[in-house]
């Protein structure tokens, strides 16, 4: 929760106090509790945030008793005190290991209220925006009592106001968006493309690509920059800016267009001389903390460098001669570096790396043979499973794991061990037809609250792959978790741990997981972990990734698909891997079907 804040220590503001005692309120509308008790915590929070004089000023000075103050009791007047003191209250803090934290999050959206929030809780057991947002867009929240299908769409809209106030936009998101803008500007006018083919003329011809943190690659991106270069730019900049999706034109010059899209996203197209382009690339793609040693570099070696090229100075700091610009390839070679992969721009010892001609040799698409985490129309998949295989074969993989939910996980119809039999049955079936591609017997487990799993060893022994994860209880302490996970890893049959840290990008903060010991206990147990490739989750992120590696620490790189599309999401995994430094020999799904079975036995 971004808005929980530890106030200990710190100065307390009246709306700091009233922000608690409506928390509490909220908590126990969606509890249903005594509703005289939760108007009681509503009265008291108006009159904190209003009142003219500061309640940590009256508590600390103690010259005035608080509960001569109309609308503050007994109860209230000790509640304020302990906030005062502590920076919260016990009953406060109680409440939030009762109830998921996100759920306050939910209260927030348009049209949903406590009784809604109750319902998605306790009925459909959905605790995040993002599962609101998963039930409303398969048409699932209509059916709630109190909603229909307008208060579903209502929900979604506030979803996406959501999205845009936030200032960042999912990985996934801006890298399609850039690439239907490409798409939009390589195709030209239809009136010019017809005058060209029958006039015989050549269209325009154009480099266009994107920089920015969408190349490097990021988790999340502010805004989205194109670099154009080629000959006959002029009329670039215009379609750019008449793209459908346009909400606003921020700037429209000779060399420049800025747009903000209706999601929100600000788009900055750049057009730059075919000579500059490999500066005007690096440069743009920064990071910035990586461009400044870059520059720093340069400068100790004589040179100079910019988004127009490398430049030789004489005495005077005066630029002299232009060395280099047309490719990035050529710049670092100046700089006597080995060429640094975008993903790794972000001044975490890469130049030193490529300074010595030691840094890694990422990680590739290409080089994921197997996709061992999907979900079929058995559980919350909206596929079959001969179409998820069928996908994952069409895509080149060789060999998929299918990996539905098990039975605690009521939200997604999750399998008892008779289910998981029986489809244990179909994919052996299947297999026996099925040709180019190899089909694992899988599930994603749950890890309960105290480490047991879900399904019994009886059913999980026949299986090729237990993936075990954690969907519930998100709220133990980092003790909790490192032994309800010793506990779940200590079981022979887990082979991965799937999304580890349990975060979801703008909607769920990680559990409170201690990384360090969760290493310590993937390589005690030799339990692979999770690279999850949603772009939502993106977990383990890159930090933690390459802190992996250093470790020997065993990972792989899923999808976590829902549907066929969603196979196209192993990109941005790999994105996230290279970010990481990782190389394919730290990936297990990188081997052979035989090599990685093996890799991944306990035995």
């Amino acid at each position: 929760m971004g808005d929980l804040v530890e106030f200990k220590n710190t100065m307390i503001d009246n709306k700091a106090i009233a922000r608690i005692f409506n928390e509490i309120a909220d908590l126990l509308e969606i509890k249903g509790d005594n509703p005289f008790r939760i108007r009681s915590y509503r009265n008291a929070a108006t009159v904190i945030e209003t009142f003219g004089e500061s309640f940590e000023k009256l508590v600390r000075e103690g010259t005035v008793d608080l509960q001569s103050i109309s609308g503050i009791g007994e109860a209230i007047s000790g509640k304020i005190k302990e906030i005062v003191e502590t920076g919260d209250c016990k009953a406060h803090r109680d409440l939030l290991k009762e109830i998921p934290p996100t759920l306050l999050e939910i209260m927030q959206l348009q049209g949903v209220g406590p009784k809604t929030t109750a319902m998605l809780w306790k009925k459909m057991g959905v605790t995040t925006v993002e599962g609101v947002e998963q039930l409303a867009a398969a048409g699932k929240l209509r059916d709630l009592a109190g909603l229909g299908e307008k208060s579903e769409q209502k929900i979604l809209q506030s979803i996406q106001n959501r999205k845009k106030v936030s200032g960042r936009h999912l990985l996934g998101d801006a890298e399609q968006t850039a690439h239907q803008i490409l798409d939009y500007l390589h195709a030209g006018p239809p009136e010019k493309k017809k005058r060209a083919k029958t006039a015989r003329q050549k269209t325009t011809s154009f480099l266009a690509v994107p920089a920015g943190s969408l190349r490097r690659g990021r988790e999340t991106i502010g805004d989205v920059d194109i670099l154009v270069a080629g000959k006959n730019c002029e009329a670039i900049i215009d379609r750019f800016t008449q793209f459908p999706e346009v909400e606003s034109v921020l700037a429209h010059g000779d060399t420049k267009g800025s747009v903000q899209l209706k999601s929100g996203l600000q788009i900055d197209l750049r057009v730059v001389e075919e000579k500059s382009f490999g500066a005007a690339l690096q440069y743009f793609t920064g990071s910035k903390e990586h461009s400044v040693a870059l520059r720093s570099r340069a400068q100790k070696m004589g040179y100079t460098i910019n988004e127009y090229g490398l430049f030789k100075v004489d005495k005077k700091g005066e630029k002299e001669e232009w060395l280099a610009g047309r490719t990035e390839e050529e710049i670092y070679e100046r700089l006597k570096l080995q060429f640094i992969p975008p993903e790794l721009r972000e001044n975490r010892g890469e130049i030193e790396a490529a300074e010595k001609r030691e840094l890694p040799a990422l990680i590739e698409l290409k080089n994921v043979r197997g996709d061992l985490h999907m979900h079929t129309t058995e559980t919350d998949g909206k596929a079959t499973l001969q179409e998820m295989v069928e996908a994952a074969r069409s895509r080149g993989l060789e060999y998929v794991a299918i990996t539905d939910h098990t039975k605690s996980t009521r939200v997604a119809n999750g399998m008892d061990e008779k289910r998981l039999e029986s489809q244990i049955q179909t994919i052996e079936k299947l297999k026996r037809k099925t040709t180019g591609i190899t089909i694992l017997k899988g599930t994603e487990c749950d890890i309960l609250a105290d480490g047991k799993l879900d399904l019994s060893d009886t059913v999980l022994e026949q299986l090729d792959l237990v993936v075990v994860s954690i969907h519930s209880h998100f709220n133990q302490s980092p003790q909790e978790i490192t032994d309800r996970l010793e506990r779940a890893f200590s079981n022979p049959h887990v082979k991965i741990f799937a999304h580890p840290t349990g975060r979801m990008l703008f909607h769920r903060p990680p559990y409170a997981v201690d990384v360090e010991k969760l290493f310590a206990l993937a390589k005690k147990h030799k339990v692979c972990l999770e690279l999850n490739s949603q772009p939502e989750r993106l977990d383990l992120n890159d930090v933690h990734l390459r802190m992996a590696r250093d470790q020997g620490v065993p990972i792989v790189i899923s999808t976590d698909s829902h549907d066929t599309s969603q196979l196209d999401h192993l990109k941005y995994g790999v994105l996230t891997a290279r970010r990481g430094w990782l190389e394919p020999r730290h990936v297990a799904n990188t081997l052979p079907v035989k090599q990685f079975l093996k890799a991944i036995a306990r035995t």
